[in-house]
């Protein structure tokens, strides 16, 4: 039998290094699902889950929480979703409807989100970049909390970082593309952008960043380019946006327009949220009268905003992505990507502050940036891989050279990349510390009291409870809820609109009276750890706290 071949021995060794790292991917999620996930906690989570359920049992976009601000606005239509948008929720539904609405099956189905990223960061850093970037990038994904974590969360996080990362794939791969004069490229990179948009309202920003690209890279068929972006985000985004003015009976996008004005000097903390009157005025219209207003919640909310975006992923991978940007324009390699990348986190971080300063938003860009950080990184090492000076007859200089050549600076090992290996795995080591305390350190979210307790509620024949953990309530107790006024008087409004509340929970807190709720009695429940007070007439005659 005659000897089998080089090319075929590195050919099986390549495919026994790619399964050992697929296996350890899967161990390493794995062991997070099973040792950090308990229950749902985040509130985004919650929302999404809850809604998902609904389109799962064919009740449609539809939720059980009803806000104060959502009852004024669409009166009996306040129970269709008008603060969220429907994308993931209808991804969700499907596993929802194969394995039921189940704490763990959302979390799972966060997780799988989570390894097709990774596989599409692999993919597609094996045909731009090369194996060891795509093994970098790997395993620098694989140890970042924030994005790890997003596996076992279960909000839109896990969903939208895959829509973003594909969507930037798209865009490396067109400056790789034999035929790049195809209009699929723009198409598919615009259905990405309009299915972010239908994930996160914010993600809007995507569009002009995608116009941005493709006027500096084919300016020649720049209006085409352009026609085909807009085309497909117009026609994804036209029936949403046609059913949300249909229920609320006003030019807006969706109620959670009006977020834009919360925060400010006129709605101070959440009130906007909270009001049971329509607004009189379109929030954009009021935005763009008080532009001091909005100057103060912006520059506010884009202090904190901004020195978190660097710790998403960690500090030294937004390091080398930002010099990887001045690297690749001086070099005249794959610039563009790394600008439109900035560009649309810079246009994120904006959009945050001006509706929610929920951070974990940017998290969808952490695999792009991880990327073409670690790409940046293996050509800085590539550099140091050229012939030394010369030798030195210093004490130490045997030793040194000794470790130039272990490394791969010098002698047998030069060339061969080993410089690039040891390189990488010194920075996953350095960038990704903070895993090993997430892992063996920091202990499992415990279930929350008050929120487990709700699933007592259930039982219980409540229709409608105020509360102010609504989502928690409807997801685990399956009552439709009602956030928490700030007044009596807001709530007569909403009961002279025809919606009763038949009980009040709420949490534990100090000065929180027994007798606060005029037309309700408190009753002793030692099994919840919480206040409950139940309805006992409907006259609701004295104002409450907040009138």
């Amino acid at each position: 039998m005659p000897p089998p071949q080089p090319n075929r021995i590195a050919s099986i060794q390549r495919l026994l290094g790619y399964a050992a790292l697929v296996a350890f991917v899967l161990a390493m999620v794995l062991v997070v699902f099973v040792s950090k996930f308990q229950f749902l906690s985040a509130t985004s989570a919650l929302t999404q889950a809850e809604i998902a359920r609904n389109v799962a049992e064919g009740r449609g976009l539809t939720t059980d929480v009803l806000r104060p601000l959502g009852v004024g606005l669409a009166g009996d239509q306040a129970g269709r979703v008008l603060f969220s948008a429907p994308l993931y929720p209808l991804a969700l539904s499907l596993p929802m409807r194969l394995l039921g609405a189940q704490d763990n099956v959302v979390a799972l189905t966060s997780t799988v989100l989570n390894l097709l990223t990774l596989t599409l960061v692999a993919l597609v850093s094996i045909r731009c970049f090369g194996e060891k970037v795509a093994v970098g990038s790997v395993i620098i994904l694989l140890f970042t909390v924030p994005f790890i974590e997003q596996g076992v969360t279960g909000d839109e996080s896990a969903f939208l970082a895959l829509i973003v990362t594909g969507l930037f794939s798209i865009l490396l791969l067109w400056q790789h593309a034999d035929r790049p004069r195809s209009q699929w490229w723009t198409v598919g990179a615009a259905v990405l952008a309009g299915m972010a948009w239908l994930t996160r309202h914010e993600m809007l920003v995507l569009v002009p960043a995608l116009v941005v690209f493709w006027l500096v890279a084919d300016r020649r068929r720049f209006w085409r380019r352009l026609l085909w972006t807009v085309i497909p985000v117009v026609a994804l985004a036209a029936p949403w946006i046609a059913r949300n003015v249909m229920l609320l009976q006003r030019p807006v996008v969706s109620a959670e327009s009006y977020m834009l004005l919360s925060d400010t000097t006129a709605y101070q903390g959440d009130s906007i949220a909270r009001r049971a009157t329509p607004e009189p005025e379109h929030p954009w219209v009021v935005a763009a009268r008080h532009p001091g207003m909005m100057y103060l919640k912006v520059r506010e909310r884009l202090r904190p905003l901004y020195s978190r975006i660097a710790m998403l992923g960690n500090p030294f991978i937004t390091a080398f992505f930002l010099v990887g940007a001045v690297i690749a324009t001086v070099r005249g390699r794959f610039p563009l990507i790394y600008w439109t990348v900035l560009l649309a986190l810079a246009l994120t971080g904006f959009a945050l502050t001006m509706y929610t300063d929920h951070v974990a938003v940017l998290i969808c860009f952490v695999p792009a940036v991880t990327m073409l950080a670690v790409f940046a990184f293996v050509e800085i090492v590539s550099d140091l891989d050229r012939p030394s000076a010369g030798k030195s007859s210093r004490p130490g200089a045997l030793l040194g050279r000794r470790v130039r050549n272990w490394i791969g600076l010098d002698g047998p090992g030069r060339g061969t990349g080993r410089v690039v290996s040891f390189a990488l795995v010194l920075l996953a080591l350095v960038a990704t510390y903070p895993m090993a305390d997430y892992l063996f350190v920091r202990p499992p979210a415990r279930p929350n009291p008050i929120v487990r307790a709700t699933e007592r509620l259930g039982d219980d024949p409540y229709s409608v409870i105020m509360t102010d953990v609504p989502f928690a309530v409807t997801w685990y107790a399956n009552k439709r809820t009602l956030l928490v006024p700030e007044g009596v008087r807001q709530l007569e409004a909403m009961e002279e609109m025809g919606l009763r509340v038949d009980a009040v929970y709420m949490r534990v807190r100090p000065g929180l009276a027994r007798d606060m709720f005029p037309g309700f009695e408190w009753v002793e429940r030692p099994d919840l750890p919480a206040l409950l007070w139940e309805r006992v007439d409907d006259d609701l005659n004295s104002d409450g706290p907040g009138e």
